[in-house]
This record gives structure tokens, C-alpha cells and sequence, in this order.
């Protein structure tokens, strides 16, 4: 990839816990979202995922379905959300954007 090529873009499905009160989802025992970010492969994809996740707070308990968002949008019919998360991550290079918590709380199950 040429140094002036943006990166292609990533998506993942995550399934994420709060690290403390200041987790976006903090008095819930977990989450589930959709995240798009840009990066040269599938490895720094998960790292950049990572940070980020931590930058809000969060545990990464794991991360399902990781494919460059082009062949996502080939093969399925996606919620416009992820064509937003898709337009914002473009125009930010470092950035990894999270889709809605789906949370689940303590007392689930």
C-alpha cells in the first residue's frame, strides 16, 4: 500500500465490559457493538480496537466477524449505522468508531 493510500476500512462485532465508572455503559455488566475503523490489516485493526476500547473505559472480551468493510457490504445488507460509522471513520485515519451499546445489565439471565 502507497504511503498516500488511505487505509482500507474494518469492521468488527465486540463484545466489551466497563473498566470503571467512567465507562460509556458503566452500571451494566457488558455491551455489544459494531465498530469501523481504518487500518492496514486485520492485526492493527484489533490493536487500534483495543486502545480504543480502553480510551473509553472498556474490557475487550471479544471481537467476532473481523473483515475489511467492503467485502462486509459485498456479501450483506447492513444497518445504515454502519455506512455512518463508515463515513466518519474515513475521515479520521486513527480513529476506530464504536455503533450503539447494546448493553445488557447485571441482572440479565
Amino acid at each position: 500500500m502507497n504511503r498516500d493510500e488511505p487505509e482500507p476500512l474494518w469492521i468488527a462485532f465486540v463484545h466489551v465490559a466497563p473498566s470503571n465508572l467512567s465507562a460509556p455503559i458503566a452500571g451494566h455488566k457488558g455491551a455489544y457493538a459494531n465498530v469501523v475503523g481504518a487500518a492496514r490489516d486485520r492485526e492493527s485493526f484489533i490493536r487500534r480496537l483495543a486502545g480504543a476500547a480502553a480510551d473509553l473505559n472498556l474490557h475487550l472480551l471479544e471481537v467476532e466477524d473481523v473483515e475489511p468493510l467492503s467485502e462486509r457490504l459485498h456479501k450483506w445488507q447492513v444497518d445504515p449505522e454502519i455506512h455512518d460509522l463508515a463515513r466518519d471513520a474515513s475521515t479520521e485515519a486513527e480513529a476506530v468508531h464504536f455503533g450503539t451499546f447494546h448493553a445488557y445489565a447485571e441482572t440479565d439471565g
